[in-house]
C-alpha cells in the first residue's frame, strides 16, 4: 500500500496553471500512467497468487538453524493445518496399479502417494509467508530430520496456493510467498507422497506437520519455500499427531519352511518331514491370529501350530513375530509334496486383515531298485555250493544254485520278472522261473537249482552266467548277474608195459647152456590204461639190450587212445651155463598224455638155463704165435667128486708142465684138489687154468685130453667124458713170424 500511494502521489496537478490544452494533455498522461500501473499491479498480484509447487528439504528447525532462528518453541495457534479432506490414493510405493490405489488404504511400511485438500486455519490476524512442512519419511514430528547425520529432505515444503492472499506484494516486489488473512481458512490441495505408518495405533496414516509464519516487520522477501521459516522461535505450530484419514490396517506375512527339503525313498526318517510356520508383523501393533489353515494339514492352529498373537513390530527393521514347529509323516513312497498355509488375523481394532499364504514343497526321491544276484555251484545237488568247483576230466553233471536279494535302499518290494543264462536263453525249462517271485526290502531267497553237464580235457572251463530282472512299485527296473565256474582238472595216466620171451624158450622160460648162446625172441607190449586221454609213447628201452627202437618191430614214437595197446618183438641172444643166475632184463616205456604229463611202465622178463652134457673138444687155429690157453674143467657129477689126473693136447702134449713149446703155465697147479659134485658151494666144482705155448703152424687144431677119477678111484679119460664141462679158448699174446 504504501508502494501504491508513492505512485498515486505522482499523479498530483502541476502547481502552476498552464493552458487547458496543456492541462488535458497532462491529464490524460497522468490517467494513463495511473491505468497503467493499476494493470501493473493488478499482473503482480496474479504472479504472487500461483502456487509455486512443493519442494523437498529440511524440515522446519533445520532450516531455522541456517537463518539463526533455533530453539524453537512453536507455542502459538496463529496458523494450523486443521483437517485433510477429498483424499485419493494415486500410488503404494510407486505402483499406481497396487489394489490399494483409489480404496482410502495405504501398506503400512511402504510409501503412499496421495492428494488431498489440507485446511489451513488462520485464528489470529494478519500472517505472512506461510510455510507448510510435512514429514514425508515416517519421523515422529516435522521439526528435524529423523536423525542429524543423514543428508536433510525428509519434509516435503509447501507454500498457500492462490486461495492466500499476497499482503507484502506491494512493498516487496518479488516476494512469491502467501500470506494469510486473520481468521480465514484456506484449502491447499497437493499431492504428497510419504511413508505409510500408524504410530498411534488408531489404524489411520500419521502425518506430523508444522506451520511456520511471520509477522510485519519480520516479512522479508519469500522467493521460494526455503524462505519459509519462522519469524520468531515461537511464529510456528505443529502437530505430531495429525492423522490423514487413509487407513493404515496392519500387516502380517507368513513363511512356511521345511526340513529336510527332500528325503531318499526308505530312509530311516521314515517320510518325517518338520515343518515350520513363521509369522511376521510389521505394523506398529499386535495382530490376532484368527486362523492357520493348511491345504494338506487342514487346520492347525491351537493343534500343531498355537499361535494366537503376533506382536507388533519392535523397530522398522525388526518385525514383531510368532512361530511354530511340527512334524508329519508323508508316507514312504516316492512323491513331491507341496502345501500351502493361509493364515487370517485382525489387529486390535477389529480391522481383519487380509490372509497371506506360503507353500513349502517337500520331496520323497525315488530310490532306484537295486538286486544282488549269487550263482554258485556244486558238484552234488546237496552239497556245499561255491562261486567255483573242480571236477576231474573228462567231467561231468554239477549242480548251480541262484539266488537274489533286495538290497535297493527304499520300502520298495520287488518283482522279480526274468531270468536268463548268459547266451540270453530263459532259464525256466529247469525250473527257473522268476514270474511270479516278489522280494521283500532286505529279503533274500532261493530262486532254483538246476543241473547241467560239462565234458572237456584238463585245464577246460566253463563260466557260466545267470543276469536276473526285477521291477520295483514304481516300475523303475534293475539287473544283476553273477557266474560260477567250473574247472576241469587232470586225471592221471597210466600205462602198462609187459615183457614176454615168446621163442627161442622152453614153457618154463628157460634156454639151454650156450657158450655162444641162443636167440630168443621178446615182446613187448604198450598199452594205455587211462580212462580219458590218449598218451605218447617217446621211448622203449631194455635195461640189458639198450634203446629198442628200430630193433626188430619196435619203433617210437607211436599214440595210444585210452584203452588201446601196441605190441612189437625183438631178437636178441641169451648166453649163460647151467647153473648160472638167471638171465634178468627189464623194458622200459615212457611218454606223455595229451595234457603234457609223464607216463612211464617197466617190466622185466627171466630166461633161465637148461644143463647141456659136457664136451671138450676145443679147435685152435693160430698163425706161429706164443698164445695163451685157457682151460676151465667143470664137474658135471651131481654125485661124484672129480680129481684130475692129467692135462695134455694133441699139440702141446703134457700142459702141466712147461716145454719147448709150451712156455709157462699154471694147469699142473693144485691138481690133487677134488672138485665136488654140482649142488655144492659152485665155485668149488670147476677148476680153471692156462698155459702159454708157442703154436708155429696155421692152421692150428688142437684137441684138449682130460684124465681123472672120481672119488670111486675109476680113472676116466678122453673128450668124451660125460662128467666134464670143458672149456679150451686160446688167447694170442705174440705173433712170432714163423
Amino acid at each position: 500500500m504504501q508502494y501504491l500511494n508513492r505512485l498515486l502521489s505522482k499523479l498530483k496537478p502541476p502547481s502552476s496553471p498552464s493552458s487547458s490544452k496543456t492541462n488535458r494533455k497532462q491529464h490524460f498522461f497522468a490517467i494513463l500512467k495511473l491505468f497503467t500501473i493499476c494493470i501493473c499491479l493488478v499482473f503482480l498480484n496474479k504472479v504472487h497468487a500461483i502456487d509455486i509447487g512443493n519442494q523437498s528439504g529440511f524440515c522446519m528447525e533445520d532450516r531455522s538453524d541456517l537463518e539463526g532462528i533455533s530453539s524453537l518453541t512453536c507455542r502459538a495457534n496463529d496458523i494450523q493445518i486443521a483437517d485433510a479432506s477429498n483424499i485419493q490414493v494415486k500410488a503404494i510405493d510407486g505402483d499406481t496399479n497396487h489394489p490399494f490405489v483409489g480404496t482410502g488404504r495405504c501398506v503400512d511400511g511402504l510409501d503412499v502417494t496421495f492428494s488431498a485438500d489440507f485446511e489451513v486455519l488462520s485464528t489470529a490476524q494478519e500472517r505472512y509467508d506461510i510455510g507448510l512442512y510435512f514429514n514425508k519419511s515416517g519421523g515422529s514430528s516435522a521439526r528435524r530430520a529423523l536423525d542429524a547425520e543423514e543428508e536433510p529432505g525428509f519434509c516435503q515444503i509447501y507454500t498457500l496456493t492462490d486461495d492466500g492472499v499476497d499482503l507484502d506484494s506491494q512493498e516487496q516486489i518479488g516476494d512469491i510467498c502467501n500470506d494469510a488473512e486473520g481468521k480465514t481458512n484456506y484449502f491447499h490441495t497437493v499431492e504428497l507422497t510419504t511413508l505409510c505408518t500408524d504410530t498411534d495405533g488408531d489404524d489411520q496414516l500419521n502425518l506430523p506437520n508444522c506451520v511456520s509464519w511471520r509477522q510485519s516487520g519480520a516479512n522479508e522477501v519469500c522467493t521460494s519455500t526455503d524462505d519459509t521459516y519462522p519469524g520468531s522461535p515461537s511464529k510456528c505450530n505443529c502437530d505430531d499427531e495429525f492423522n490423514v484419514n487413509i487407513i493404515v490396517p496392519a500387516s502380517i506375512d507368513v513363511e512356511k519352511t521345511v526340513s529336510p527339503l527332500q528325503q531318499n525313498e526308505g530312509d530311516t526318517a521314515a517320510g518325517d518331514f518338520e515343518y515350520t510356520i513363521k509369522i511376521t508383523n510389521p505394523s506398529s501393533v499386535a495382530v490376532d491370529i484368527q486362523s492357520i489353515f493348511d491345504d494338506k494339514f487342514g487346520d492347525l492352529k491351537g493343534i500343531e501350530c498355537n499361535i494366537t498373537t503376533v506382536p507388533a513390530r519392535i523397530d522398522d527393521s525388526t518385525p514383531g513375530e510368532a512361530q511354530c514347529t511340527f512334524t508329519k509323516n508323508l508316507g514312504l513312497q516316492p512323491l513331491m509334496h507341496t502345501n500351502e498355509v493361509t493364515v487370517s488375523g485382525k489387529d486390535k481394532n477389529g480391522i481383519v486383515l487380509d490372509p497371506v499364504k506360503d507353500d513349502a514343497t517337500a520331496k520323497i526321491l525315488d530310490v532306484l531298485p537295486t538286486i544282488d544276484v549269487i550263482k554258485t555251484v556244486s558238484t552234488t545237488s546237496d552239497g556245499t555250493f561255491s562261486n567255483s568247483v573242480s571236477i576231474p576230466e573228462p567231467g561231468g553233471t554239477v549242480y548251480f544254485k541262484v539266488e537274489v536279494e533286495n538290497t535297493s535302499n527304499a520300502a520298495d518290494t520287488l518283482t522279480l520278472t526274468t531270468i536268463e543264462d548268459k547266451i540270453g536263453e530263459s532259464l525256466r525249462e529247469t525250473g527257473c522261473d522268476v514270474s511270479s517271485v516278489v522280494l521283500a526290502p532286505g529279503q533274500k531267497l532261493e530262486v532254483c537249482t538246476f543241473s547241467a553237464s560239462f565234458t572237456g580235457n584238463f585245464g577246460d572251463s566253463e563260466t557260466d552266467t545267470v543276469k536276473v530282472t526285477g521291477k520295483d512299485e514304481e516300475n523303475n527296473e534293475t539287473m544283476d548277474q553273477d557266474s560260477a565256474t567250473v574247472t576241469l582238472t587232470d586225471t592221471d595216466s597210466t600205462i602198462d608195459v609187459t615183457k614176454t620171451a615168446i621163442q627161442g624158450v622152453d614153457g618154463n622160460k628157460n634156454v639151454n647152456e650156450s657158450a655162444d648162446g641162443v636167440d630168443v625172441t621178446f615182446e613187448v607190449k604198450v598199452k594205455n590204461t587211462s580212462s580219458v586221454d590218449s598218451v605218447t609213447i617217446n621211448v622203449l628201452e631194455d635195461d640189458i639190450f639198450g634203446d629198442l627202437n628200430n630193433k626188430g618191430s619196435c619203433l617210437v614214437p607211436f599214440t595210444l587212445g585210452p584203452g588201446e595197446e601196441r605190441i612189437c618183438e625183438f631178437i636178441e641172444s641169451i648166453q649163460g651155463n647151467f647153473g648160472d643166475d638167471a638171465h634178468v632184463n627189464e623194458a622200459c616205456g615212457s611218454g606223455q598224455d595229451d595234457d603234457g604229463s609223464s607216463v612211464s611202465d617197466c617190466d622185466s622178463e627171466t630166461v633161465g638155463f637148461n644143463d647141456v652134457e659136457a664136451s671138450a673138444m676145443a679147435m685152435i687155429e693160430a698163425k706161429a704165435a706164443l698164445v695163451t690157453f685157457k682151460v676151465t674143467i667143470s664137474n658135471k657129477s651131481s654125485l661124484d667128486a672129480l680129481t684130475i689126473q692129467s692135462i695134455e693136447t694133441d699139440y702141446f702134449g703134457n700142459v702141466t708142465l712147461t716145454s719147448l713149446l709150451v712156455e709157462s703155465t699154471t694147469c699142473g697147479d693144485n691138481l690133487e684138489t677134488p672138485l665136488p659134485p654140482v649142488g655144492t658151494v659152485p665155485e668149488d666144482s670147476i677148476y680153471m687154468c692156462e698155459f702159454s705155448a708157442w703154436v708155429n703152424e696155421l692152421p692150428f687144431l688142437d684137441t684138449l685130453d682130460v684124465i681123472l677119477k672120481d672119488d670111486d678111484a675109476i680113472p676116466e679119460g678122453g673128450n668124451t667124458l660125460e662128467l666134464l664141462d670143458i672149456s679150451y679158448d686160446a688167447e694170442f699174446e705174440e705173433v712170432v713170424d714163423p
